[in-house]
């Protein structure tokens, strides 16, 4: 909750910088305040053009970004625990 109140604040106030890393860290650009907007429309309130543009734009998922990586790491943890079980010798 606490993120998405920064998210909108970012907006509001212009602060590019935070916003992407506010979306870097999983913000949802889609979340909609008590009145209905959505961060970019309250940029566009504000007359915040880049913050706006950037929030339009935005069409990379990073929760997307960080499944994948998860995947990624989870499988090749399974592929060492497979490598280690395999390489011990068998019992006589």
């Amino acid at each position: 909750m606490k993120l998405i109140l920064i998210l909108f604040r970012a907006a509001y106030w212009g602060k590019l910088d935070v916003l992407e890393f506010l979306v870097f860290v999983g913000g949802d650009i889609k979340s909609i305040d008590s009145m209905g907007r959505t961060p970019a429309e309250v940029a566009f309130h504000r007359n915040n053009m880049p913050v706006f543009d950037f929030l339009e734009n935005s069409n990379f998922s990073f929760q997307l970004f960080f499944f994948i990586l998860l995947c990624f790491i989870m499988f090749y943890y399974i592929f060492l625990i497979l490598i280690f079980f395999f390489s011990l010798p068998l019992s006589q």
